[in-house]
């Protein structure tokens, strides 16, 4: 998932995540029975939001979605991470099984705003470091496969710069510096300027699952 939204990071500056508008659940043994499923698989659709693009490709309430752009969906849970993954504007075949049969239907993924108006808080281009850093929200890092939010998302790095040369990447986060704890990009900020004129800056980076420290030494 890193992979996938990294470009996302480095092109706009933020991540925009696919929307399409239902409430879904899981598709129990007992309701696969009741709407004549063969299997208890998929992401049933509880409700459909008015308007959204669910509505307009002509979901209904109780579809079963199977598979989304080409991706099966095995349960509920799938369904949002591959359309948050999705991008914005593109038009998808999705297959739903409907009164036991399987349909298929065209829907274009809208943008999750509210998701990009949290992660709007971003820093310039570091001139001392050579990266920009914007905040971690809870979905960015959902995204990155991490369970905590607390920290910054490196969104651009300078070629040659200090942080180029300490191997740091687009997706990566910072957690810490010198040991101190990042929660935002405010804090991000804050640590840096004080450690002016201190030498290298030791910084804890995590990268999937992987976290190691990384020594920059500003210019």
């Amino acid at each position: 998932m890193a992979k996938e939204i990294a470009p996302q990071l480095q092109k706009l500056g933020h991540v925009t995540r696919g929307l399409l508008g239902v409430s879904i659940q899981d598709v129990t043994p007992e309701l696969a029975k009741s709407l004549g499923l063969k299997e208890s698989k998929g992401a049933l659709v509880a409700q459909v939001v008015p308007g959204g693009p669910a509505d307009k490709a002509g979901f209904e309430q109780g579809d079963v979605i199977v598979n989304f752009d080409g991706r099966t969906v095995g349960e509920s849970k799938d369904l949002p991470r591959i359309v948050a993954s999705t991008p914005v504007g593109k038009t998808v075949t999705v297959k739903l099984l409907r009164d036991g049969k399987e349909v298929e239907r065209q829907a274009k993924v809208g943008e999750m705003e509210e998701e990009k108006a949290s992660g709007a808080a971003k820093s310039p281009i570091h001139p001392s470091l050579g990266v920009t850093v914007q905040n971690l929200t809870p979905q960015i890092a959902r995204e990155l496969g991490l369970k905590k939010s607390a920290g910054v998302v490196v969104t651009a790095i300078e070629p040659d710069s200090p942080a180029a040369e300490a191997m740091i990447q687009i997706g990566d986060v910072i957690r810490a510096v010198n040991r101190k704890p990042v929660k935002d990009v405010d804090d991000f900020v804050k640590i840096v300027e004080k450690a002016k004129g201190s030498g290298s800056l030791l910084l804890l980076v995590q990268r999937g699952a992987n976290s190691r420290f990384a020594a920059v030494t500003p210019r």
